[in-house]
């Protein structure tokens, strides 16, 4: 299995590290561009919609994104 951290791999991946703990970060890498957040444990707000669900696999406990659909245009 290649190393999807990889530079030099042109996938788009999101890492979470400590999960649901008050140090998570969050490293996104796209294509060669990596990104690095850490949270504040401040609770953000702000205007959005709905973009897809988030499963956790029974399995090995790991997460499912699944995005939804775009809505149909005019």
């Amino acid at each position: 299995m290649e190393n999807p951290l990889n530079p030099f791999n042109s996938d788009k991946v999101i890492v979470v590290k400590n999960p649901g703990e008050a140090n998570r970060e969050m490293m996104i890498k796209d294509g060669e561009k990596m990104e690095k957040y850490q949270s504040t444990g401040k609770i953000g707000q702000g205007e959005g919609m709905k973009a897809g669900v988030t499963y956790r696999l029974k399995d090995d406990g790991s997460f499912v994104y699944v995005p939804e659909d775009k809505p149909a245009g005019p």
